[in-house]
C-alpha cells in the first residue's frame, strides 16, 4: 500500500505539471499493481482456506485419537487376520517339521571311536598316511574325564575353536582343557599332571610354524581328519563355543547323542523347511501393491512361526508319551522361540508405518 500512495503522489505532481506522457505510463503500473495485488489477495485466501481445513483435521484427529487408532488397529488386524488358506499352510509346515524331528532321531550314529577312525584314514592318499593320520595329543582321557565328557573338556574337538586350540595342540604337543571361559588351562601331553602358560604355548607354537613350514598345515590336516573321524561317531563333537558358555549343558546335550552333527542337521532341514513354506505362501498370493506386500508377508511369518510352534508342541507330547529321548526336538523348540520373536516384531514394524500412513493421510492437505 505505501508504493501504490506513493504512486499516486507522483501522479498527482504530473496532473499539475501536465506531462499526459508520463501520466499514462504510470497509470498503466498502477493498474498493474493492483492487479498482483488482488491476485496475492485471491492466494493468501486460498491457502488461509486449506491451513483451515488442514487445522480441522488436524483438531478432529487430536479430539478422537483414541477411536481413530482403535479404528486403524482394528483395519489392521482384518487384513494380516489368518483365512482358512493359511490354516493349511500351518498344517503343511507342521507336517513338514513333524517327518523332520521324527525321521532324523539323535542316534544317527553308531560307529565305534576305532570304527570312525578307519572309515576318516580312508580319505587319506597311502602316501601322506605316515604323516596325516588323525592321531591327536589331546585325545586323551585323563583324571576329572571319562570316554563320555572328554571331548566337552577338551578345546580342541570344539568345531570351531578346534581350529585354534586343537592345531596349537597338535604343534606343541599339549592338550587344552576348560571347565569356563575364565578357566583355561594347556598340559603338557607328555606329563599331564604338567601345566603351561597358554601364552607361552601360543608363542611356542608360533615359533613352530615359522622355523618348520609344512607343521602347519600338517597339524591342520590331522585336526580336520581327527574332528571327521569323531563327529561320525555315536558320541559326536560337541556343539560349537556351548562348553566354554555352559559345560554342563553341553554335557547333558552329548549324553542324549546331541551333537554337532545332529544339530547341524536339523538346524538345516529346519531352515530348509521354512524356507519352502515362506515360498509356496508367497507364490499362492497376488500382490497389488507394497502394502498388500507387507500384510502378506505379516502373515506368512506368522504361518511359520504357528507351523513351528505345532510341531514343538506335538513333539513335546509325544516324548512325554513315549519317553522317547532321542527324539526331543531341542533345534525345533530354539527354532520355534526365535520364529515367533521375529514374526512379532515383523509385525509390530509393518504395524506403526501402517498407522503413522493412515495418520498422515488423514491430517495431509489436499
Amino acid at each position: 500500500m505505501d508504493e501504490y500512495r506513493k504512486r499516486q503522489k507522483q501522479l498527482e505532481n504530473l496532473l499539475n505539471k501536465q506531462d499526459y506522457k508520463d501520466i499514462s505510463l504510470l497509470s498503466s503500473q498502477i493498474d498493474t499493481n493492483i492487479i498482483i495485488n488482488q491476485n496475492n489477495i485471491v492466494k493468501a485466501q486460498e491457502y488461509s482456506n486449506e491451513l483451515k481445513g488442514s487445522l480441522d483435521k488436524l483438531s478432529y484427529v487430536l479430539n478422537n485419537f483414541d477411536n481413530i487408532v482403535d479404528d486403524i488397529n482394528r483395519e489392521f488386524f482384518k487384513k494380516t487376520k489368518l483365512d482358512k488358506a493359511d490354516f493349511k499352510f500351518i498344517i503343511f509346515s507342521a507336517t513338514l517339521h513333524n517327518l523332520r524331528w521324527y525321521l532324523l532321531p539323535s542316534k544317527e550314529n553308531d560307529l565305534t571311536d576305532k570304527e570312525g577312525e578307519k572309515k576318516a584314514k580312508k580319505l587319506v592318499p597311502e602316501k601322506y598316511k605316515k604323516i596325516i593320520d588323525g592321531k591327536v595329543p589331546y585325545d586323551k582321557v585323563i583324571s576329572g574325564m571319562n570316554g563320555q565328557n572328554h571331548r566337552s573338556k577338551t578345546l580342541g574337538h570344539d568345531p570351531i575353536l578346534g581350529w585354534i586350540f586343537g592345531v596349537h595342540d597338535i604343534l606343541v604337543n599339549t592338550m587344552t582343557t576348560t571347565d569356563s571361559l575364565l578357566m583355561l588351562q594347556t598340559i603338557d601331553a607328555t606329563d599331564y599332571q604338567s601345566k603351561i602358560c597358554i601364552t607361552q604355548s601360543f608363542d611356542e607354537a608360533f615359533t613352530t610354524v615359522i622355523h618348520y613350514k609344512t607343521s602347519l598345515p600338517i597339524a591342520v590336516a590331522n585336526q580336520a581328519l581327527h574332528l571327521y573321524s569323531d563327529a561320525i561317531t555315536k558320541k559326536g563333537i560337541p556343539i560349537p563355543i556351548i562348553n566354554l558358555v555352559n559345560r554342563d549343558l553341553g554335557e547333558f546335550l552329548n549324553k542324549y547323542n546331541y551333537d554337532f552333527l545332529h544339530i547341524s542337521k536339523h538346524f538345516g532341514y529346519s531352515q530348509l523347511i521354512d524356507s519352502i513354506i515362506e515360498i509356496l505362501y508367497s507364490l499362492s498370493k497376488d500382490f497389488k501393491n507394497n502394502d498388500e506386500q507387507n500384510f502378506y508377508q505379516v502373515k506368512s511369518k506368522q504361518v511359520i512361526a504357528y507351523g513351528n510352534l505345532a510341531s514343538s508342541i506335538l513333539n513335546v507330547v509325544y516324548t512325554a508319551k513315549t519317553k522317547d529321548k532321542n527324539r526331543i526336538d531341542f533345534v525345533g523348540y530354539l527354532n520355534t522361540i526365535y520364529k515367533l520373536i521375529l514374526s512379532e516384531s515383523f509385525k509390530n514394524q509393518i504395524k506403526k508405518e501402517f498407522i503413522k500412513k493412515a495418520l498422515n493421510d488423514l491430517t495431509s492437505i489436499e
